[in-house]
């Protein structure tokens, strides 16, 4: 029953809402290269031109995307 569902879903998901739309924009605002021009100045600011609470969450965001990486190299 639960491999039927996944397979429904996965078919309306991939067949019936595609679109030609996201067909062009998921490409593009899902590649990590685009989006980093935009998030490293903005760490930087975070991280240097904010107070000491904007501080600690550019670390956690720092400490938090590394762990993610270190997680998830090891599980695939």
């Amino acid at each position: 029953m639960l491999f039927s569902l996944d397979q429904y879903l996965f078919h309306l998901i991939n067949q019936v809402l595609a679109n030609g739309f996201f067909d062009v924009v998921m490409p593009i605002i899902t590649d990590q290269f685009y989006w980093l021009p935009v998030l490293i100045p903005l760490w930087f600011y975070l991280l240097l031109g904010c107070g000491g609470t904007w501080r600690r969450v550019a670390l956690v965001i720092l400490l938090g995307s590394v762990a993610a990486d270190i997680v998830s190299s090891r599980v695939v």
